[in-house]
């Protein structure tokens, strides 16, 4: 049943194949969802079958003893699956640059510093085949290892592979939310950042402007002498320089910080990508 196993995921890249090169809809889908779930049982159960006179009971679970045919089913779902999210990688690339294209001729900006969405869908098909062949490589490896009468010892691979195959539905798991976190530790991150960035302004705005000249008698007297007195020292001191050289300063600082803030944004969002 391994096989069946093996060619759901083949089906699954088939379905994300058809959604997004040729843009099919849920009703039409439907149509064929028969034949995503019927293909791998049909291929499965054939292999089952076939390998009825050869069963027999070796290490792990029972196996086909038969010479190297009995996983060539697996070997092909790994190619299969491999070509189908090839192509789709391949189909979104193409359209993104041919829009992007169009974007400079029109005079439009041709990116905003996101994630493309080519390598959006690249590294999702990435992880995606990276969970198919974590999963059947160690347990193909071994198949036909043990059909060249050798590994029958081999305990690392065995183990690998026992504990491997039945995960299959777990690596997909993590796969299928890993966007949804990802895009919520971006918006947490920026948000952080922008915070940060904000009373950074604040801060050298705050520096930068003149201080009042109304003070309230009663809040001076409230003070002491001596709190009034370093008072006008400080006011005597801003009144010697400039306002237009304050201004100009503060300016100065502030952009100064956006620019470390913007590069600490775009190193952030690149990191979680």
């Amino acid at each position: 049943m391994g096989t069946i196993s093996a060619y759901m995921n083949v089906s699954l890249a088939f379905y994300y194949y058809l959604v997004i090169k040729h843009s099919w809809d849920e009703t039409r889908l439907k149509k064929i969802r028969w034949a995503l779930f019927l293909f791998p049982m049909a291929v499965g159960f054939a292999f089952a079958f076939a390998g009825i006179p050869f069963y027999d009971s070796l290490n792990l679970w029972c196996n086909n003893t038969a010479s190297y045919w009995p996983d060539i089913g697996v070997a092909i779902a790994i190619g299969l699956a491999t070509i189908v999210m090839t192509l789709v990688c391949w189909d979104v690339y193409t359209k993104e640059k041919a829009s992007m294209k169009w974007k400079r001729r029109a005079g439009g900006a041709s990116g905003d510093g996101r994630q493309t969405l080519s390598s959006q869908v690249f590294w999702q098909s990435f992880f995606y085949l990276m969970a198919f062949y974590a999963t059947w490589s160690p347990y193909l490896g071994l198949q036909y290892a043990w059909a060249g009468g050798s590994s029958f010892t081999n305990y690392g691979l065995i183990l690998t592979a026992a504990t491997l195959v039945p995960l299959q539905g777990f690596w997909n798991c993590l796969v299928y939310v890993r966007p949804r976190h990802m895009k919520k530790a971006k918006e947490a991150l920026s948000r952080r950042i922008q915070t940060s960035k904000t009373a950074s302004r604040l801060s050298w705005t705050k520096r930068g402007s003149k201080p009042s000249n109304n003070t309230d008698p009663k809040r001076s007297n409230e003070l002491g002498s001596s709190n009034l007195q370093n008072s006008n020292n400080h006011h005597v001191t801003n009144e010697d320089e400039k306002p237009e050289k304050i201004k100009r300063r503060s300016e100065e600082e502030e952009e100064k910080h956006e620019e470390v803030h913007d590069q600490q944004v775009e190193t952030a969002v690149r990191f979680t990508e």
